[in-house]
């Protein structure tokens, strides 16, 4: 007697069926689930308290939207970019650039045309570009400051065609991180930062911007990395780095555009790419910016705390040379500059930094980053190693853009 094997034919179909709903249902709800911190971000105020971005969280933000079309369901990365593209515009801009004619303006050529009148001609349009993304329905446009440093005109194109000539509202170098205003915007044009510190290695990382002249160009990876510090950029990258990598395709271009998660919240600013290597980006985390925006709205440039010395990695030939144990961890003191907040704090060459206020410090960028996150005329506190004896020093911080001029 034969058996029919339909039975087991429609089971096995039954049983892949279901996989594949839960599948794709875990990945909507990933895209759809409520946040459990609320999406606005906080900046300086003239108040002193609060401050949360104009407007109301879009619905697109919110769960309980059906993401099913004709029976079908909708890619989360289709949702995202539906999301995002109205906040991504593009940035072009106009420099000056200077032509010497003897190349350093000291040498014979330079000064035998200079006696004649003749100085370093202009050549008036020079042309950039890149990306920025909106994140505040009063036209705040977040981008690099690269992008738009030495820039005589800003300009910049929506998603929907219409173009705007922005105004610069700050900029910081050291972070490389500028803040434009393109004047208001609807709400649905909005992005929102999100918890870049909430982000794991193998987490999808979405990258949208303007490659190599290529408008609205979505590119999906994962995050690589997270922490990436002491990265030689080219024309002198950023001072203070954090870096997010990312294998979502970043290209000339895409800088200062967002890096998005799953849910569409910005996770970081693109910035960097290795140009030896592919597929390798770098952002600056979203918390970062946070910080930077702050005092970009209040007044237009960042302040830091400044120490004045020289740090440098404690390996293990200074570990040997000063006899101490090799499983210690902090900052070498290479040189102290005189007359700074570290001259007058007691702090010499040979110390060893083992605490900023009380918490341990390993690596260079990282002391550099807590002593810069402190203000001009805050107290800190440093526990240092010296002659193998442990001390605690009290600096005065000075303001860092006042002292390296």
């Amino acid at each position: 007697m034969i058996r029919s094997r339909l039975p087991i034919l429609y089971g096995t179909i039954a049983v892949l069926a279901a996989m594949l709903l839960m599948v794709s249902g875990a990945l909507l709800w990933e895209v759809m689930r409520p946040n459990e911190e609320p999406l606005p971000w906080e900046t300086a105020s003239n108040t002193g308290g609060q401050y949360q971005t104009s407007g109301v969280v879009p619905a697109a933000y919110l769960p309980g939207q059906t993401e099913v079309e004709d029976g079908q369901i909708t890619s989360p990365f289709v949702v995202v970019a539906d999301r995002l593209k109205p906040a991504v515009v593009h940035i072009w801009v106009e420099k000056e650039s200077d032509m010497s004619l003897g190349g350093t303006g000291d040498d014979d050529l330079y000064n035998f045309f200079r006696q004649f009148g003749f100085q370093h001609p202009k050549v008036p349009h020079v042309k950039g570009s890149g990306t920025g993304v909106i994140i505040d329905k009063r036209g705040y446009v977040l981008t690099n400051n690269h992008v738009i440093d030495e820039a005589r005109e800003i300009n910049v194109k929506l998603a929907d065609g219409s173009e705007r000539t922005a105004k610069v509202i700050g900029a910081d170098p050291e972070t490389d991180l500028a803040l434009l205003d393109i004047g208001d915007v609807d709400t649905d044009h909005v992005a929102y930062l999100g918890d870049s510190d909430a982000m794991r290695i193998g987490d999808w990382a979405i990258a949208m911007g303007h490659p190599l002249g290529l408008e609205w160009t979505l590119s999906v990876g994962v995050i690589s990395a997270k922490g990436r510090k002491d990265l030689q950029i080219a024309g002198r990258g950023p001072l203070f780095q954090d870096f997010i990598q990312t294998d979502a395709s970043i290209n000339y271009g895409n800088s200062g555009g967002p890096l998005v998660n799953i849910k569409g919240e910005i996770i970081g600013i693109n910035t960097a790419i290795n140009s030896a290597g592919n597929d390798i980006g770098f952002a600056i985390p979203s918390n970062m910016v946070k910080g930077v925006i702050k005092e970009l709205l209040d007044k237009g440039y960042v302040t830091r705390g400044y120490l004045g010395m020289v740090p440098d990695e404690l390996n293990e030939q200074v570990k040997s040379s000063l006899g101490i144990d090799e499983d210690i961890e902090g900052v070498f003191v290479r040189f102290v500059q005189e007359g700074t907040p570290a001259d007058k704090g007691g702090l010499i060459a040979g110390d060893v930094v083992l605490e900023v206020d009380g918490k341990v410090v390993a690596e260079v960028n990282d002391f550099r980053v807590r002593i810069a996150d402190h203000k001009p005329g805050n107290e800190l506190n440093l526990t240092v190693l010296r002659e193998g004896k442990k001390e605690v020093l009290t600096f005065i911080l000075a303001d860092r853009a006042e002292s390296i001029m």
